[in-house]
């Protein structure tokens, strides 16, 4: 989809990792499917606009505090 968007309409996406914290409880688990994004979108960085890690983290698991 990412391709088709960029390829065929020149659109930039925004990418959300929505529901993180509650999907993976651990730091370890969400680090790894933060991993597993980086690895999809990698060699098409120029198609991604934003990269969102956390929408108010401090409820979804991503403090920073705790890292």
């Amino acid at each position: 989809m990412l391709d088709v968007a960029y390829d065929k309409y020149g659109c930039l996406l925004r990418l959300p990792s929505r529901r993180a914290g509650d999907s993976f409880p651990t730091y370890s688990g969400r680090e790894a499917h933060c991993q597993r994004i980086l690895n999809l979108i990698a060699g098409r960085e120029r198609k991604v606009a934003f990269l969102e890690v956390a929408n108010e983290g401090w409820q979804t698991g991503f403090d920073y505090r705790k890292a």
